[in-house]
């Protein structure tokens, strides 16, 4: 079998991520591996043939993209195409072109902007075959056969993809009990790209995913639609062991919480320890499942850095949100990360549609005062599949039937205005970095010079984004 996975270029260089749940424009010099596409090459066989076009991590322009492209076989079996809801009509345009050359060939989608129905309409409406909606139990031989039935106008209905645009598992399923499926070892090889992570160690780096989906329900994010998937520990031992054979040093776990479930992923944890496999790591995680003994074994596996959902100051206010987030906890997990020498990035929401500007001030001010060596300040955004997306679309805000207007994230949902919010944003950035405190800590934890190069370089990226962050928006 002959697949490609595709993501096409971004315009005038800029870092888009395209995933099945999220989509958005980097705020530093990072760009995500594409963890759906690695979880989904797991499921081809050694003799099929595989090969990855990222116009993005590349820096492709338009005729070297296209030369990629045209030396594909043009027999290829199936395609695979990311797109994205910051980048949804440069991405068609791309897939337009890519349909009329491969004609006979499968071609599937993915992307956040297909919980949107117009979307997913939109897409068939361009014939393309299959929407995949989670990169988990993949049948590669009956996707590849999708293209044949539908010109033959033979059934195609697949349980594992999309193929009618009138409904989306992700919206019908809420059941948060966690799944567990047997893996096979995904094609790292194939992602030796230009990708990065702002809190890793060393450019010889990979992706791993031991849980696909999320066990919370935040309203504010697109993830808590999806079902949890959780891996295995002896397959995850099995693909550490392999990566670490193909010669990468780092893993970016690419869990949205890893350590769930909590006593299982201890086992896992233990295991690392115990047969040695020295890799460095970071991870998603999230507070309520803090104890020492979890961030402990996590230290002692070699983990250096976690980013945290704290989101606001006013914590008892994020349960509108069904956000839910102790203070005490919260204290005794950052105390004890710093205690022990993990490195914390901490994720923050600003314009949340209960906040007063003085609300904003407060978490900026909370972000400088406590123990963490990083912040993300993130603009509450009416996200694909999100309450607030549908709240901005019943109070009129965005028109659903209106494709252009329904893709629109530029709307705020907060009592500022968006001009307001990026100007916040950009202004808590710096004045949480430009800091001695932060320096002193960042040169504390530094692991090489390739560490501080890669410090270095994030920081370069993060200053110029908010110091020209208009200037990027207005080209």
């Amino acid at each position: 079998m002959i697949t490609s996975f595709i993501i096409p270029p971004s315009r005038n260089k800029r870092k888009f991520i395209r995933l099945i749940d999220c989509s958005h424009e980097t705020k530093a010099d990072y760009l995500w591996q594409p963890n759906d596409y690695i979880i989904m090459s797991s499921y081809f066989k050694e003799d099929d043939e595989l090969s990855l076009i990222d116009g993005t991590a590349d820096e492709l322009d338009d005729k070297e993209f296209y030369k990629k492209i045209n030396h594909l076989n043009v027999n290829i079996d199936i395609i695979f195409f990311s797109l994205g809801s910051v980048s949804y009509y440069d991405d068609i345009k791309y897939l337009k072109k890519i349909r009329d050359i491969f004609q006979n060939s499968t071609i599937c989608v993915l992307g956040d902007i297909f919980l949107e129905e117009n979307f997913r309409k939109d897409i068939f409406y361009l014939d393309i075959d299959a929407i995949i909606y989670k990169p988990y139990n993949l049948d590669v031989e009956k996707i590849a056969n999708i293209r044949k039935l539908k010109k033959q106008k033979k059934n195609y209905h697949l349980d594992f993809v999309i193929t009618d645009p009138k409904e989306h598992p992700f919206l019908k399923d809420r059941n948060k009990k966690v799944s567990f499926v047997k893996s096979n070892l995904p094609r790292h090889d194939l992602f030796r790209k230009n990708y990065a992570w702002p809190f890793l160690t060393t450019k010889n780096f990979t992706t791993v995913t031991t849980m696909w989906g999320c066990t919370y329900s935040c309203s504010y994010c697109t993830s808590g639609l999806m079902h949890p998937i959780c891996k295995e520990n002896d397959d995850i031992i099995n693909e550490l062991k392999y990566i670490k054979k193909l010669g990468f040093k780092e893993v970016q776990f690419f869990d949205k919480v890893f350590g769930v479930p909590k006593n299982i992923r201890k086992d896992l944890l233990k295991q690392i320890i115990h047969e040695n496999i020295n890799l460095k790591y970071s991870c998603y995680f999230h507070p309520s499942i803090f104890d020492n003994e979890i961030l402990t074994l996590m230290k002692d596996a070699g983990f250096h850095t976690i980013v945290i959902g704290i989101d606001s100051k006013d914590l008892k206010n994020l349960a509108l949100y069904n956000r839910k987030v102790n203070e005490n906890v919260l204290n005794e997990l950052l105390n004890f990360a710093d205690k022990i020498g993990i490195s914390v990035c901490a994720d923050f929401i600003i314009g949340l549609p209960h906040e007063s500007k003085e609300d904003i001030y407060n978490t900026i001010n909370y972000a400088k005062e406590i123990k963490i060596d990083f912040a993300s300040f993130n603009i509450a955004a009416p996200l694909p599949g999100s309450t607030f997306r549908e709240n901005a679309i019943r109070s009129g805000k965005i028109k659903s039937e209106n494709l252009s207007d329904t893709l629109k994230t530029s709307v705020s949902i907060s009592k500022l205005s968006l001009e307001e919010l990026n100007s916040i944003r950009e202004r808590a950035n710096i004045a949480f970095y430009l800091r001695w405190k932060i320096f002193y800590r960042r040169i504390k934890n530094l692991k090489s010079f390739e560490h501080f190069f890669i410090q270095i370089g994030q920081f370069r990226g993060m200053i110029a984004k908010n110091f020209f962050g208009n200037f990027f928006k207005k080209n």
